[in-house]
């Protein structure tokens, strides 16, 4: 640095009185906290909203995978009472009596892998039949019941085999 400007420099500073000296110190120290107040709130605030979007990434991540499993365990339900011969046999048999079908349905029950795929993530399925002599309850229930109902619509205009359908009415697949 050059003389002239230090002495200038110095002579500013020596033309100051204290109280003048005190308030540009004063003024000096308050602008530096509150620009490192500035600097760590800006600093907590950019990693608050880092770790929101992590968050949010994970809630993403985690209901991706749990719509696939929810999805999978459906399509398995499905596909072990499609490829289930007994329940064939159990829903195209005809029961004169409820005691007959009762009988019939605790004994298919016991000796069902469908009383296990239940305990998977999907809660609640249905097995529909148009045998007239078959009682609905439990996971069976009537051809007739489905007909109006607006997830059958859907698939029979799709014309697919199997489909996936989110209701709007009851939030369900």
């Amino acid at each position: 640095m050059d003389s002239k400007k230090k002495k200038k420099y110095l002579s500013i500073a020596s033309d100051l009185s204290i109280k003048n000296k005190m308030l540009f110190i004063n003024l000096t120290a308050v602008i530096s906290v509150a620009v490192v107040i500035f600097a760590v709130f800006k600093t907590v605030n950019t990693v608050q909203k880092e770790k929101q979007t992590d968050m949010q990434k994970t809630i993403i991540t985690a209901s991706e995978h749990l719509m696939e499993m929810t999805v999978e365990s459906g399509v398995a339900i499905a596909k072990t009472i499609y490829t289930n011969e007994s329940i064939y046999a159990f829903l195209n048999r005809d029961y004169p009596s409820s005691a007959e079908y009762y009988d019939a349905f605790y004994e298919f029950q016991k000796n069902s892998s469908l009383a296990i795929a239940d305990t998977n993530i999907v809660k609640k399925y249905t097995v529909y039949s148009e045998n007239s002599s078959v009682l609905q309850g439990g996971f069976i229930s009537s051809f007739d019941s489905v007909k109006n109902q607006e997830w059958y619509h859907a698939y029979k205009k799709m014309d697919k085999p199997m489909i996936l359908y989110i209701s709007d009415n009851n939030v369900s697949l």
